[in-house]
């Protein structure tokens, strides 16, 4: 029984000599921390995803997401400032089609306010056209227009949850959500709030509402802030469910 114990250690020692590194490496994720991102919510996200054994890397520069992909099991860019032109200069053909390829092969995109945008069909204002990594095929709207903080009943998987929302999308059916998209959240007035999508081998989930946030981002004047229950355990399931 010793000797098989030692032929097993020595088993192991040459599996890891060969792969270069441990078998039980924890999945890896890749967040945006660069112009225009939120840096409360990159931290918060840090936090979640640590605690269930992501490993978590940052990205500052779009530009360099084809290079940085590699290994990487779950990328997401969360809530941005109201301005996403620094952003949408960084989303070229290139980087777009990266992120596909990657996506199509078994990654996982995360989209949360700003980020879920980012995923959405491009859109045309006053100002140009603007460019995005194009992962979910149909547009998103800003769900309010009024651009402040505010504490929004999100009917998530049939419960209603007082959650923290500053300008964030709704995502347009139009004829319907094409083949492979589940919505687990809604507004009060039943429009999308959140939202699965199957992206070939891959996996996209895009919010409006920020489930990630913490007590501290309410002021004393935050309309409804009595009402806010933490919703991290829901956004960590959701994570959860799709494979982490």
């Amino acid at each position: 029984m010793k000797a098989f114990k030692l032929s097993l250690t020595a088993f192991f020692t040459l599996i890891l000599t060969i792969s270069g590194g441990p078998l039980w490496a924890a999945p890896v994720a890749l967040l945006y921390n660069g112009p225009a991102a939120d840096p409360d919510g990159v931290e918060s996200m840090t936090a979640i995803l640590t605690g269930i054994g992501v490993e978590v890397r940052t990205c500052s520069d779009l530009t360099k997401l084809p290079s940085q992909l590699k290994g990487v099991a779950l990328f997401s860019i969360g809530g941005t400032t109201d301005d996403l032109a620094p952003i949408n200069q960084m989303c070229t053909p290139k980087v777009a089609k990266a992120v596909n390829t990657w996506l199509e092969a078994g990654g996982t995109y995360l989209g949360i306010c700003g980020g879920a945008i980012m995923a959405c069909d491009s859109w045309d204002d006053d100002t140009g056209h603007h460019a995005t990594l194009e992962l979910f095929p149909t547009e998103s709207e800003s769900f309010i227009e009024d651009q402040s903080a505010k504490i929004l009943p999100i009917r998530w998987s049939g419960k209603s949850v007082p959650m923290f929302f500053q300008y964030g999308p709704t995502f347009l059916k139009g004829a319907g959500f094409p083949r492979g998209t589940e919505t687990f959240a809604t507004y009060s007035n039943g429009k999308v709030a959140g939202l699965t999508y199957t992206h070939g081998k891959g996996k996209v989930a895009l919010l409006g509402p920020h489930p990630e946030a913490t007590k501290d981002w309410l002021s004393e004047d935050l309309p409804g802030a009595e009402t806010w229950v933490d919703s991290r355990p829901l956004l960590t399931q959701l994570i959860q469910s799709l494979g982490f």
